[in-house]
């Protein structure tokens, strides 16, 4: 704030309003004091200049990235912060989760709000205008890049002590790459592989639905009905979609050329589960002896 100091001199004055201030003009005064005044209104206007009110009146935008909660996707953390002494008023031009537009930053605060976006899209721009009480503002405009952001699954690593000071490790590759891995001991030993891409659970379950419902359309109109495929595939119709009473769950590990009976319509019925007594002993590997 800009305050004027007055002194009483003899004389006559007129007054005029410049700005908004009431300055006096004062008639026959030395051209010494005239000077001095001068130098005096000067001196405080270029004060007022370097102590502008706004000079501290600001605002900063960040953000940060991290890997979205699905494949492809990605979460941008924002943060907005307010470093005037008096709390500032956020104008985003889209929502947050978190913070919303109009939300109110204090004093020295931040808020931060997210957004989950899918890599393949072009980023857009986040504007931010923070505004004060006193009708200062700050803009700011920062658009996100994550063209570097490496959000491939990771491999998933378990462990198991076998009791004998030796321990197995399983790596299973859950995305679609293929990924190298080391694994290291204490003692000088390191075994490097690559593990090719493959499917989850989820999508490979969802495939043997897609081909079971197509069994079954088919199995409607026969008698009997021949179906020859993979052993896991074996293992998810029967965990999934087939009633065994209170026997066990099979295994995953179904024998090669082992066979399988199932007995329908609705509510399937498994006669026959990985049965390779057709198989002699050398052959029959872990499927089970009728």
């Amino acid at each position: 704030m800009l305050r004027l100091g007055c002194c009483c001199v003899s004389g006559n004055a007129h007054t005029r309003t410049f700005w908004g201030l009431d300055l006096r003009r004062f008639a026959r005064l030395p051209s010494r004091v005239l000077a001095v005044a001068g130098g005096i209104v000067l001196a405080a206007i270029g004060t007022v200049t370097l102590a502008s009110p706004a000079s501290a009146h600001t605002a900063e935008l960040s953000y940060q990235l991290k890997c979205g909660p699905e494949a492809g996707t990605a979460t941008v953390v924002w943060t907005i912060r307010n470093n005037w002494r008096t709390d500032g008023t956020a104008k985003i031009n889209r929502d947050l989760d978190g913070v919303k537009d109009g939300a109110t930053v204090g004093s020295n605060q931040s808020v931060v709000g997210t957004e989950d976006v899918k890599l393949a899209d072009n980023a857009k721009p986040f504007k931010l205008t923070m505004k004060w009480p006193d009708r200062v503002k700050d803009d700011h405009e920062i658009t996100a890049d994550w063209s570097k952001l490496d959000c491939a699954p990771r491999p998933k690593v378990e462990f198991t002590d076998k009791c004998d000071g030796s321990v197995v490790v399983k790596v299973t590759n859950t995305g679609k790459e293929t990924v190298k891995i080391a694994v290291n001991a204490r003692e000088p030993f390191v075994e490097r592989k690559e593990i090719p891409g493959g499917e989850s659970w989820e999508v490979f379950h969802a495939r043997v639905d897609r081909a079971w419902d197509r069994v079954l359309a088919t199995a409607a109109g026969t008698d009997g009905l021949a179906v020859v495929t993979h052993g896991l595939v074996c293992w998810s119709i029967v965990s999934r979609h087939v009633t065994r009473g209170n026997e066990s769950p099979p295994s995953m590990r179904f024998g090669n050329t082992s066979l399988t009976l199932l007995e329908g319509p609705a509510p399937w019925r498994a006669g026959l589960v990985d049965c390779t007594a057709h198989l002699d002993a050398a052959t029959r590997g872990d499927g089970m002896q009728a």
